[in-house]
């Protein structure tokens, strides 16, 4: 018989934030928004009764930034609208918290070396954070049309190195390959 036993606690604490607001502006509409999540403490145990580590902003078992957050400019007239977005996802460590004194004061030991001898010796023990921008619009005036489009990164930044990725080089659970990226839709709506 296979029995499952739970061996350690995860406790986390952030805040999720979201704004939005409309104006008036001549003829048209204009729109903020902003997003983010901001993980303050992310503390897990590896054994029931063990010591806690805080993996915020730190690689030890996963990657987890401390802060992702987007924000944006929109402007709607009459059948055609336009947006403009900056994205943001943060970087984090490569280091073992384990060593780091009761107040998260003391730098974390660099565990790199398996990955990259090169980078841990350079002291370049994180992944960086990573910021694009995206800009959009679409057009509503045909009847049950929508015309859109959405080029996605811009600037063309490529995704942050990861060491830690050994086939891909980068983290695909937040950073993509893309690089400048073209959409375009077109939709009918039957009623």
């Amino acid at each position: 018989m296979r029995r499952f036993l739970n061996l350690g606690e995860t406790r986390v604490k952030g805040i999720d934030y979201e704004a939005n607001a409309k104006f008036k502006m001549g003829t048209g509409t204009f729109g903020l928004s902003a997003q983010a999540t901001w993980i303050i403490a992310y503390n897990y145990q590896f054994e029931k009764g063990g010591p806690t580590y805080d993996g915020a902003g730190n690689f030890l078992v996963f990657e987890t930034p401390k802060l992702r957050g987007n924000w944006g400019a929109s402007f709607t007239e009459a059948d055609y609208s336009v947006f403009f977005r900056y994205n943001y996802t943060g970087g984090w460590d490569y280091g073992d918290p384990s060593n780091r004194n009761g107040n998260n004061l003391a730098q974390p030991t660099c565990y790199l070396s398996s990955a990259s001898l090169t980078l841990a010796y350079l002291g370049r023990c994180q992944v960086k954070a990573w910021t694009t921008l995206d800009i959009g619009g679409s057009y509503t005036g045909l009847k049950n049309w929508v015309f859109s489009g959405v080029l996605r990164n811009i600037e063309n930044k490529r995704a942050p190195y990861d060491p830690n990725q050994t086939t891909l080089g980068f983290n695909p659970s937040f950073h993509n390959p893309l690089g400048e990226a073209l959409t375009l839709t077109a939709t009918y709506r039957f009623k």
